[in-house]
């Protein structure tokens, strides 16, 4: 939604800390702990991102498959499921190969690993920074459809007709702003030491400056990145709540069951997405934010009396928010009907594609053909057309699914 920077610079400094050498000028910083991160980052962690990998893949999939998701404000998410995929392997990337580096001494992956820190680094804090910016745009476009009025009207359709637009410069804009870390950190080579600790991860000269690093790297990031987009998303989601349950309250007085039966699952749907996309923030920022007012305030408490605490907890933070990469598409597919049925309709169209010998082929034939007899028998039409409107967001799309579920359809053309 925004796996912590790891810290940026810290972090990766930070998880490169024991395993010393006698010698003073050489020494190699290796994981610390890594009888227990070998488990915890190596086993747990690189399996919640393969996860993420596996369900961001399949839809984004989805997403490419079917039109419909594309012309609602749902096509935020399913260009935020291609960077959660990006997500989980930086995350593979930068923490679990370290790890397992460490753990069999493999000094080929360190030299790999050297090579590609850098560009790696800075792409992940982009595709966290893009993520944050694109939830925040498909709650905004929401909002402006909730306060409806002449001004935020013509605002929402031109959100709404230029989504791939928006997209573009959230990513744009958290390259701009991100780019900076590939010149926070980089690897001094001793050439008078062996093996291991021939190179050392450092903090870069621009990193190293106070001003930078109190009013930029502590300041600005901190504000821009994690309490400002908080409280907006709370804040927005909190007017759209009112408004749904005003227009409920509306709709119960002047329209049938029917439209009060749509209002209500409209209204317990976007409360069920508050609760998900707001608990899933907190989750992946509250820690992280408490940790840097720790490090303002009393640094040099987490570094010495609570050093493996202050370890474990830069690794809990990536891991959380590699979680809730993970959850994006189980809550949105629980939480959105078209996205769960545009889900079903891809796993069918794989279904199709799979082998299958004839004696298989003859049932599925029969059922076909006893489906459409029935259709026939209770008067279904033969074909039933629906568009969406590109300016209209998902909720329409949600009045639309109740119909087909209840088989409440008419030959129409639905105009959403």
């Amino acid at each position: 939604m925004m796996m912590t920077e790891f810290n940026a610079t810290d972090s990766i400094a930070g998880t490169v800390e024991a395993m010393v050498f006698d010698d003073e000028e050489c020494f190699y910083m290796g994981t610390d702990y890594l009888h227990i991160k070998i488990y915890l980052i190596g086993v747990f962690a690189t399996s919640i991102a393969v996860l993420s990998i596996l369900l961001n893949s399949f839809f984004t999939l989805v997403f490419l498959l079917n039109p419909s998701l594309r012309r609602t404000s749902l096509y935020y998410f399913g260009i935020l499921a291609l960077i959660d995929v990006f997500m989980a392997f930086n995350y593979i990337a930068l923490m679990t190969v370290p790890v397992y580096m460490d753990q069999f001494q493999l000094l080929w992956l360190y030299h790999v690993f050297l090579a590609y820190l850098r560009p790696v680094m800075t792409e992940s804090n982009c595709a966290m920074f893009s993520s944050m910016m694109l939830i925040l745009c498909a709650t905004l476009e929401r909002f402006l459809r909730i306060i409806s009025s002449p001004r935020t009207d013509k605002l929402r359709k031109f959100v709404a007709s230029h989504r791939p637009l928006m997209c573009f410069l959230c990513v744009a804009i958290a390259f701009a702003y991100k780019l900076c870390t590939f010149f926070e950190i980089q690897y001094i080579e001793k050439e008078d030491c062996p093996e291991w600790s021939r190179f050392e991860i450092v903090q870069a000269k621009l990193a190293q400056n106070a001003a930078y690093r109190f009013w930029w790297m502590f300041v600005t990031r901190n504000m821009v990145d994690r309490i400002i987009p908080f409280f907006v998303l709370v804040a927005l989601n909190f007017i759209i709540i009112n408004g749904l349950k005003e227009e409920h309250r509306k709709c119960s007085m002047k329209a049938g069951p029917m439209n009060v039966e749509n209002s209500r699952g409209s209204l317990k749907d976007a409360t069920r997405a508050l609760v998900s996309v707001i608990t899933m923030y907190l989750l992946a920022q509250f820690l992280q934010v408490f940790t840097t007012f720790w490090e303002a305030f009393h640094k040099q408490s987490l570094e010495e009396e609570f050093a493996e605490l202050y370890s474990y907890l830069n690794d809990i933070m990536s891991i959380m928010t590699l979680i809730t990469s993970a959850l994006h598409y189980p809550v949105y597919c629980v939480l959105n009907r078209p996205i769960y049925h545009a889900s079903i309709l891809t796993l069918k169209r794989f279904k199709l594609y799979l082998p299958r010998s004839r004696e298989d082929a003859k049932p599925i034939a029969r059922d076909y053909r006893s489906i459409g007899s029935a259709s026939k028998a209770i008067g279904f039409p033969a074909s039933v057309s629906v568009s969406l409107n590109p300016s209209h967001s998902d909720d329409s799309t949600v009045a639309m699914v109740n119909l087909l579920e209840r088989g409440d359809c008419k030959e129409r053309n639905w105009t959403l």
